[in-house]
């Protein structure tokens, strides 16, 4: 479904863009030092929180909901920067 978007929408989603990107760069940040003290990137551990490779530490819960969320932020960075190449 194509979407007719307006000027007042497309720069709704510029700045939600903007908004998606700093917060998707805090919760990386946020990050950092778990993946330093882990020795693995977010991304490695989503994979194997999600796999049931770790036990229950309370750190990897603290962990998973900073990754989840960062996750949910790249999504939805990628479908408003397709929202706005397709207007």
């Amino acid at each position: 479904m194509k979407l007719k978007v307006t000027s007042k929408i497309h720069e709704i989603l510029k700045r939600d863009l903007g908004f998606a990107e700093f917060a998707s760069k805090q919760l990386k940040y946020e990050m950092h030092p778990l993946e330093k003290k882990f020795a693995m990137s977010w991304k490695v551990f989503l994979a194997k929180f999600e796999e049931g490779k770790l036990e229950d530490d309370r750190i990897w819960f603290k962990w998973y909901a900073l990754a989840s969320a960062a996750l949910d932020w790249d999504e939805t960075k990628i479908e408003i920067q397709k929202a706005l190449t397709t207007s």
